[in-house]
Parts: C-alpha cells; sequence; structure tokens
C-alpha cells in the first residue's frame, strides 16, 4: 500500500450453519495498536472503512467476530452416537492483519527537445 492512495476495508464473514454472525470489532490501527489520525476507531458492524494513509508505517487491521457455532460433547463416542447432542455456544475469533504504507515519490524531469543542448 503507498501513502496518498485509497485503500478500502471490507470485512466478509459467514457461518457454515448459517447462523448470523456477529462483528464486535472492525478497524484500522497502528502496529501498537493506537489509534490512527483520520481513520475511524475500530467499531462494530460490517461497514466498509475507507483509508487514506498520509504517512508511512506498519498498521493493522483487527477483525473480532462472534458466532453460535456447534458445541460438541468432547466424548468422540458420545459425538458419534448421538450426532444431535450438540448445542449452540457463542465462539469469538479475533484475526489481526499487518501491513505496510510505503513512501513512493515520482519525480519527473521533463526535457523538451528544443531546449536540449542549452
Amino acid at each position: 500500500i503507498e501513502i496518498d492512495v485509497p485503500v478500502l476495508f471490507t470485512p466478509m464473514v459467514s457461518d457454515n450453519i448459517a447462523t448470523p454472525v456477529t462483528v464486535l470489532t472492525f478497524g484500522v490501527r497502528n502496529s501498537d495498536g493506537t489509534a490512527v489520525s483520520d481513520i475511524p476507531d475500530p467499531t462494530s458492524g460490517l461497514s466498509p472503512i475507507r483509508c487514506l494513509f498520509r504517512k508511512p508505517g506498519d498498521f493493522k487491521v483487527i477483525l473480532q467476530v462472534q458466532d453460535n457455532a456447534l458445541d460438541w460433547p468432547v466424548d468422540e463416542n458420545t459425538a458419534k452416537n448421538n450426532p444431535t447432542s450438540a448445542s449452540f455456544r457463542k465462539w469469538e475469533r479475533r484475526l489481526e492483519v499487518s501491513f505496510k504504507v510505503y513512501s513512493s515519490r515520482l519525480d519527473i524531469r521533463v526535457l523538451e527537445r528544443s531546449q536540449q543542448g542549452r
């Protein structure tokens, strides 16, 4: 990612048993966890975050979700013999993805043919 180039972060979540997934936290932070100026603090919900990084550095995207996964019995025989014995249990998962923003500078010097050698 380069400075002054718009970036859009969009969370996409799904569950394999078609139960709702709740986004608890979604946001962009500095690598040390502090807030990034001009970027909203992590919020809940699936709203995309549009960023325009003005300075190079290390950053991270944080996504924390909660779903109603099935809590299967620990005993393997119980799970095999009674597959309906699983109950719903809220599970929370947290994903942090690190990325770098690089400074890029493009200096172009144009020489017109008519001005060469002057």
